[in-house]
């Protein structure tokens, strides 16, 4: 699946090598469907200030569905921004955008990346890097298929 990513994915695909730790052993896959889960949390360690925005992949079931997608950014075990876009918004295709105020955390500290749906009348997937452990009996590790937008003056 890695290898046929659509062009418009580009910049997902980029950002996802540069910040997920390994991509060794992972698979590119869609998340369970995010109505059945409070929400599908990514760790982030981005090394870098000012994130003001995530482009994510997604999947709906059904198109023109109701409801609504969500990220949280969680920072020192408190959301500090949030950012929603209508299911009936997301295209195949086409990354969906997701822009907040600035989250301002230092460069060294990690945050978290929550992704959830609210009133969603159809089933709606985000693509994510999966690996399970012990050869499938163990625990299963994902990194986010996702894009940052960072403010003017974000340090690298």
């Amino acid at each position: 699946a890695w290898n046929a990513i659509q062009s418009t994915y580009g910049q997902l695909k980029e950002d996802t090598v540069l910040f997920a730790p390994s991509r060794r052993g992972f698979r590119l896959q869609p998340s369970e469907d995010v109505r059945t889960v409070p929400c599908v949390s990514y760790p982030l360690n981005l090394r870098r200030r000012n994130l003001c925005g995530v482009q994510l992949a997604a999947v709906v079931d059904e198109p023109h569905s109701t409801g609504n997608l969500w990220v949280d950014i969680v920072w020192q075990n408190r959301v500090v921004t949030q950012a929603t876009v209508p299911l009936a918004e997301i295209r195949e295709g086409v990354p969906l955008t997701f822009r907040f105020p600035t989250v301002s955390a230092t460069a060294t500290e990690p945050v978290e990346l929550r992704v959830s749906a609210r009133d969603a009348s159809a089933g709606v997937r985000v693509f994510e890097l999966r690996r399970w452990t012990w050869g499938g009996f163990g625990r299963l590790v994902r990194h986010p298929f996702a894009s940052y937008v960072f403010s003017e003056g974000a340090d690298r």
